[in-house]
C-alpha cells in the first residue's frame, strides 16, 4: 500500500484546507505581480478552469488612474518578450489549475470560475462560481 504524500506547513504539520488556499493565493498574486513591469494599484483577474482546459485574464490599474490595462498588451507596451510572457502566463494558469485541484483533493466541489482581485495595499477578494 502506497502512502499518499501530504503537504506540510512550515511547522511540519499537515496543512489545512485554508492554509493550502492561503499559500496558493500568495503564489498566484506574486505570479501576477511578476508579470506587470510597471507600478500598479489594483488587479482584477478571472480564471475559467475545468477538466478540459481553461483561460486566465487580468486587467490592472496604475496609481491615480481607473483606466484598465489589459494583460495581453504588456508585451507590446513594455517591450517584454512574448515567449517569456507566455511562459509566465502558462505558469499562472497552472497555479489556478492547482488551486482548483486543491478543492477536489479536499472533497470540495471544484469551481469553474474564480475572480481574484487584489490591491497594492494587500487587500484580496477571491470568489468562486460553479457553472456546468
Amino acid at each position: 500500500m502506497l502512502k499518499s504524500k501530504k503537504k506540510l506547513n512550515y511547522r511540519g504539520d499537515n496543512m489545512t484546507f485554508e492554509e493550502k488556499l492561503s499559500e496558493m493565493y500568495n503564489k498566484i498574486a506574486n505570479e501576477i505581480v511578476g508579470m506587470i513591469p510597471v507600478e500598479w494599484e489594483k488587479v482584477y483577474t478571472i480564471a475559467y478552469v475545468n477538466d478540459r482546459g481553461g483561460e486566465v485574464v487580468f486587467n490592472y490599474t496604475k496609481p491615480g488612474s481607473d483606466e484598465l490595462n489589459y494583460y495581453m498588451n504588456i508585451s507590446r507596451d513594455y517591450n517584454v518578450s512574448e515567449e517569456i510572457f507566455d511562459d509566465l502566463w502558462m505558469e499562472l494558469y497552472r497555479s489556478f489549475k492547482k488551486l482548483r485541484n486543491i478543492f477536489k483533493e479536499e472533497g470540495h466541489e471544484p469551481w469553474t470560475s474564480c475572480e481574484f482581485d487584489f490591491t497594492n495595499e494587500g487587500k484580496l477578494k477571491v470568489s468562486f462560481d460553479y457553472i456546468d
